[in-house]
């Protein structure tokens, strides 16, 4: 089957394959999917699923360069999820630890800026 605008083949990609081109977890692109900000999935098989590789690319072509855009401050509940989430990982201390600090990082660095765009 060739892409009838640019007589390109047409490819599917894969789970992985998508996270190659746009590094994002799993779980968030998935998200991205269910929620409609990210291109649908085909149903290849009864237990596998694909995304048009060209539907990608237009979606990726369609995102700002740029700008950076600063991720929301969240709320001490959130943190508190995050945290608690953490902790049932089951990860090793020093990870958790680092993970945590990371987080904690992460909330003071978007409020300082925040503070300074003032």
């Amino acid at each position: 089957m060739a892409d009838p605008l640019n007589h390109q083949p047409v490819r599917l990609l894969s789970l992985k394959s998508v996270q190659e081109i746009i590094p994002v977890c799993r779980s968030t692109w998935l998200r991205w999917v269910a929620q409609g900000d990210a291109p649908a999935r085909v149903q290849i098989g009864e237990n596998k699923n694909g995304w048009y590789e060209h539907e990608i690319v237009e979606w990726l072509d369609s995102k700002p360069r740029g700008k950076r855009v600063s991720a929301p401050v969240p709320a001490k509940e959130t943190l508190s999820a995050y945290y608690a989430d953490l902790r049932a990982s089951g990860l090793p201390r020093r990870e958790f630890d680092a993970q945590r600090r990371k987080a904690l990082n992460h909330v003071k660095d978007t409020a300082a800026q925040r503070v300074a765009e003032q």
